[in-house]
This record gives C-alpha cells, structure tokens and sequence, in this order.
C-alpha cells in the first residue's frame, strides 16, 4: 500500500506526455484486509484504457476499483453544494467517464476493510436515507434503472 503514490507516478510519467490529456488518471484495485485477495474482478487486461460506464456496464467488471484523478481535472468539475445530505463522488467519476478514459493496472494498492468498521455496518437502517442510497447507485446516476437492477 506504501507504494500506491509511487507506482502511479511512474506509470503515469512512462507514458508519453501527449497522452496525459486524453486520459483522466489510473485506476488499480483493492484487497480485503484479512485474507488479501483482489476484492472484486481483475480489469481484461493489464494497462488497458476505459472508462467507467464501460468497466460498469459494457464489461460489468465488479468489486472496488480505485485510483488517481487528474487534479486539474477535479478542479473543473466541483461539487455541488447540498445542505444536510451527501453529495456521492459518483458525480465526477460518472461525468469523466462520458469524455476520458482512465489506464487500469491488475496491481492491488489499497486495502478494503471488510470488518465491522464500515459505515453501512454501523449505521441502523432507519439511519440511511433512501434518497442517499439511491444517489450512490450507478443505475441512479444515468438517471433511469437498469433492466438488472435489484432497485
């Protein structure tokens, strides 16, 4: 996990520099904290370039995915303010996804705890608003529900 920072830039910094601006940043993957295998699939194939409708919907690669952004591309797009609720980070990645892909690696750089720390495990059902979960749902994003969808 140390070497997150280190492995992205050096990937980052071996592509030719006309490429940076076509992508938005890289992706890798995620492993459990307890048994440290990949939480999730494996991307097709190591160092491809995509983005996250299609990693989504067209390859319906599952499990946690994480990586890093261009800053000047956050930058361009902030987020919304909205009193009292969250705001998902999907908002971002989502309008990315529409113009600039990102370069996915099969190397496991951040831990997915999977003990009974997370929020969703902590907080009642009562607690966690239906409109929150909703707008953390990819098929919500695109604005409609999706044929597949348990929603």
């Amino acid at each position: 996990m140390s070497n997150a920072l280190s492995f992205s830039q050096s990937k980052w910094n071996s592509l030719p520099s006309n490429e940076h601006k076509g992508l938005s940043g890289i992706y890798v993957l995620f492993f459990d904290n307890e048994t440290d295998d990949i939480v999730g699939d494996q991307y097709p194939i190591d160092g491809m370039k995509s983005n996250n409708s299609e990693l989504n919907f067209k390859m319906r690669l599952r499990g946690e995915k994480w990586g890093c952004i261009r800053l000047d591309l956050l930058k361009s797009r902030p987020f919304p303010v909205v009193k009292r609720n969250y705001f998902p980070e999907g908002y971002l990645w989502l309008h990315f996804a529409k113009k600039i892909p990102v370069i996915c690696f099969n190397i496991t750089l951040r831990k997915y705890y999977t003990t009974g720390t997370r929020i969703i495990q902590i907080l009642s059902k009562k607690d966690i608003k239906t409109d929150t979960v909703k707008h953390n749902c990819p098929e919500f994003h695109l604005g409609k529900k999706l044929k597949n969808s348990k929603l």
